[in-house]
């Protein structure tokens, strides 16, 4: 009987991957249901309306990518839009700026990726393959811990924009949903139902496309029908280079992770990799500097991927590392199958452009708007062009024909995601070159293989399962930017306000971190534990470590990011100085406006304002309903009873008050302090300031 080794990004995934294969499917049943079930399983990581790349290894013929990532619109105007989106600043992985909205949306192509492989490398029906995710949405799912701390940071920027979007993410007592609470997504279910009897293609031309369509159209964004229409899943060629008997398969050009992965392999494994001596450690960095700093420079922008990826490739089969120098919400699944069928499979959808597709409770991504992957802009890219991605899915064979798949979700930080991958495959040498039973690495798991540290709870027989969950938590919430991301230990923290720092701009000495950015640090658990060490004398990695159990490189990672922010010195102790500095920094918050509680406010009422505001600043909006219901009150005050405002009055008001205009609005309209008609808002609750009524009501 057919066995299949499995690494998903969370518990259903896993479920679902390994419910295909008992019921008979191979490596690509499993990888494409449990990646379907991803998508709805893990809102704020993914979403159904995202792009992605599978690497597929059959027994007995060549490896293929399947390119289903997403694509540039604009067919039907000939030329593509001005615009890309709504700038907005999210505080996550340490403070970045997105675009989202229907502009930021690129055509989707996981749906046609999935599809095709299905079709030529699955064996069971493409309605078995989705039917995992139908029962988990129609019966409604527990939120996971990843997705409620990605949501934290994005629920206010992304996720509240849209009715159906904030009612899939909230009770309905307004607050947000958190870790376990059951999610059910309205009209999710039916939606896989009808890509269930319609095939991929209901996405692009049938029900789902429509609606698609339809909505991008009342929206005014560049998405036409014209675009799914003429959307297909693209096979490639992939990136094929060797280590020491090892045949790595890694996707090629116009993606750019996977020749990343491989100039790093082919440099950094000329020496091999028998352990993390220093001399070993010294030469990856060197190589990771030269390879990543070739990509900013010739592959990011580039108007000839191809080319810029060939020359890159050559310099790396040379070992010449001089030739590469000079004077920027993802999952992924890996399966292999004892018939020798090996799948890795990334999917992205951005940080999520916070829109659905009306109806069928499917969000889109904002691919469009990722600025960190496209430095110099959209101008190389025409309508249908794939854009660029850093995900490299990689399946690797062994001498002996064992296979393993790797993974990991790609973007512009992640440059650990590629660098232990040359001393992963080297120690695959022991670990993965079996025919009978070739390993899966896990999510994260250019780290780990499955047979190395990871609780699977299988039964004796089963397929083997091994999900997110398994794996150090630190490698869920770490950014890129979205949770399931790794950060790169040798940047410092995003310098995006050099100037100031949140919003009094508070700043020590030069080099030296801010009050927010120390706050920042000591957040983590590791970080804090090191600061505790170095308090006491020079901290000692190992035994962080050790109480962790967590990878040493880790934990020097960590040391590192509280070096660069001068909090421990050089010979690993807390700088005393230097935290003392950063207390007598901290401001003084400005007290509330007396003119926001000058009214008909009660002694206690007046208490609970002068909590959420600083000035005249809403600092949070409150999760209790009633102390929100008193801040919407106070604010409704600021539009006069009689008065008609159209929306941009609206939204101009309550941005003076708090960044997350639309929220506010919102909640003014539900809680009928203002009532909307045709893009008109007026004053219809509240008491009105100046006057001694607490129970006045104007039409």
């Amino acid at each position: 009987m057919r066995r299949v080794a499995i690494s998903a990004s969370s518990r259903p995934a896993a479920d679902a991957a390994a419910g295909v294969a008992d019921a008979g499917g191979n490596a690509v049943d499993a990888a494409v249901a449990a990646t379907i079930t991803a998508m709805v399983s893990d809102p704020g990581i993914i979403g159904p309306g995202a792009g992605s790349f599978l690497t597929i290894w059959p027994p007995d013929s060549d490896p293929v990518v399947i390119d289903g990532y997403s694509a540039m619109p604009g067919l039907a105007a000939g030329s593509i839009s001005a615009t890309f989106g709504d700038r907005v600043h999210m505080d996550y992985g340490g403070g970045m700026d997105t675009l989202v909205g229907p502009d930021s949306v690129a055509v989707p192509g996981v749906w046609a990726g999935l599809g095709r492989a299905s079709a030529r490398f699955g064996a069971l029906e493409w309605a078995d393959l989705v039917g995992p995710a139908i029962d988990l949405t129609a019966s409604g799912f527990p939120l996971s811990g990843v997705s409620e701390a990605y949501l934290a940071y994005a629920h206010d920027a992304i996720y509240d924009r849209t009715e159906d979007s904030f009612a899939a993410l909230h009770h309905p007592d307004g607050s947000r949903m958190a870790d376990g609470d059951t999610v059910r997504i309205e009209g999710l279910a039916d939606s896989l139902r009808t890509i269930a009897i319609e095939g991929p293609e209901s996405f692009y031309t049938g029900s789902i496309g429509d609606r698609l369509a339809a909505a991008m159209g009342e929206w005014g964004a560049a998405m036409s029908g014209a675009d799914l229409a003429a959307y297909r899943a693209v096979e490639r060629e992939p990136i094929l280079v060797d280590l020491d008997g090892w045949q790595i398969a890694t996707n090629p050009a116009p993606a750019i992770g996977g020749a990343v992965l491989a100039g790093i392999v082919l440099l950094a494994g000329a020496n091999g990799f028998s352990d993390w001596s220093a001399a070993s450690a010294r030469r990856l960095a060197a190589v990771e500097r030269a390879v990543l700093g070739y990509r900013a420079r010739e592959l990011d922008g580039s108007d000839d991927i191809e080319a810029a990826v060939a020359d890159l490739l050559d310099a790396a089969r040379m070992g010449d590392l001089g030739r590469l120098t000079e004077s920027p919400s993802t999952v992924h699944t890996s399966t292999v199958d004892t018939d020798g069928l090996a799948c890795a499979v990334t999917t992205s959808a951005g940080y999520g452009s916070g829109v659905m597709i009306p109806g069928t409770g499917m969000w889109l991504n904002n691919s469009l708007g990722e600025v960190e992957l496209f430095p110099s802009g959209m101008d190389v890219f025409a309508p249908g062009d794939r854009l660029a991605s850093n995900m490299a899915p990689t399946v690797a064979r062994g001498p002996h024909g064992g296979k393993i798949a790797l993974g990991s979700p790609g973007c512009e930080p992640d440059h650990d995601v590629a660098g232990p991958g040359a001393p992963q495959l080297h120690r695959a040498r022991d670990v993965g070159d079996r025919g009978d039973r070739p390993p899966s690495t896990p999510r994260g798991g250019l780290r780990r293989t499955a047979d190395d540290r990871l609780r699977t709870g299988d039964p004796p027989g089963g397929n083997r399962r091994v999900h997110a969950a398994a794996v150090p938590r630190s490698q869920h919430v770490l950014r890129r930017g979205r949770p399931g991301h790794v950060r790169s230990g040798r940047r410092p923290l995003r310098g995006r306000r050099s100037a100031t720092c949140g919003r009094h701009g508070s700043r020590g000495p030069v080099g030296v971190a801010t009050v927010p950015e120390f706050l920042g640090l000591v957040v983590d658990p590791i970080r804090l534990a090191l600061l505790g060490g170095a308090a006491s004398g020079p901290v000692d990695v190992v035994e962080v470590a050790c109480a962790f159990d967590e990878d040493v490189r880790r934990v020097r990672k960590e040391l590192g990011r509280l070096m660069a922010a001068k909090l421990i010195d050089s010979e690993l102790r807390l700088d005393v100085e230097v935290v003392r500095t950063l207390a007598r920094s901290i401001p003084t918050e400005a007290p509330i406006d007396p003119a926001l509680i000058d009214g008909p406010w009660t002694p206690d009422e007046a208490q609970v304002l002068y909590r959420f505001f600083t000035g005249r600043r809403l600092t949070r909006i409150p999760s209790s309903h009633a102390k929100r219901l008193l801040v919407l009150e106070r604010l409704a005050a600021e539009f006069e009873p009689g008065v008609r405002y159209d929306e941009r009055e609206v939204n101009f008001t309550l941005q003076m008050f708090h960044d997350d205009y639309a929220a506010l609005r919102r909640y003014l309209v539900d809680e009928e302090f203002l009532t909307r008609a045709d893009g008109v808002y007026w004053r219809t609750g509240g008491r009105v300031v100046g006057s001694a009524s607490t129970d006045e009501s104007d039409a």
